[in-house]
């Protein structure tokens, strides 16, 4: 794999590539849409959805998950998720998810947390759910963490951080 993945795709290869792995990880839901650059009017108000996935649970409630992408160097602001929060209000969607491939500000993190927002990572190719929008205790030894910090690969920046790596996008990567 290219040392520089994802780093050398642009923001629009990067949506794409989330949408991809969000199809292939919900291939067992055979309702499931998963749409790219999405905008959605509420008023008079359009908002812009980089992914916006729907799909049909519990006898055909439809639900909706809002999915902001961000290819950036410089550390994701709790503003992007503020932002995030407001639309899935403003749309009567039911969950949020932010891809980054960059590392999150703590307040970004906190706010994910208390909200019930997803944050996720892309580091070397995996994502990587910083938050999952839940309270979750881990033993440290199964820690991701602890294994990154084995391996001597503790990006900077979050070295106190729960990480719960779970799917490898390399092999959405074409």
């Amino acid at each position: 794999m290219d040392e520089t993945f994802p780093v050398k795709m642009t923001p629009k290869e990067f949506e794409k590539l989330v949408r991809k792995f969000l199809i292939k990880k919900g291939a067992g839901i055979p309702t499931l849409e998963v749409l790219h650059d999405v905008k959605e009017r509420v008023d008079e108000q359009e908002y812009q959805i980089d992914v916006k996935a729907t799909y049909e649970l519990l006898g055909g409630v439809q639900f909706v998950v809002l999915v902001e992408c961000k290819h950036h160097k410089a550390p994701i602001k709790r503003d992007v998720v503020v932002i995030l929060k407001d639309r899935l209000l403003e749309t009567g969607s039911h969950k949020g998810i932010v891809f980054s491939t960059s590392p999150f500000q703590s307040g970004a993190l906190e706010y994910g947390k208390r909200h019930g927002i997803a944050l996720a990572q892309i580091i070397d190719g995996r994502a990587n759910y910083l938050t999952k929008g839940q309270d979750k205790e881990i033993d440290e030894n199964d820690s991701p963490m602890y294994i990154l910090k084995r391996q001597s690969i503790v990006p900077e920046g979050i070295q106190d951080q729960y990480i719960y790596p779970e799917y490898n996008l390399e092999d959405l990567w074409e």
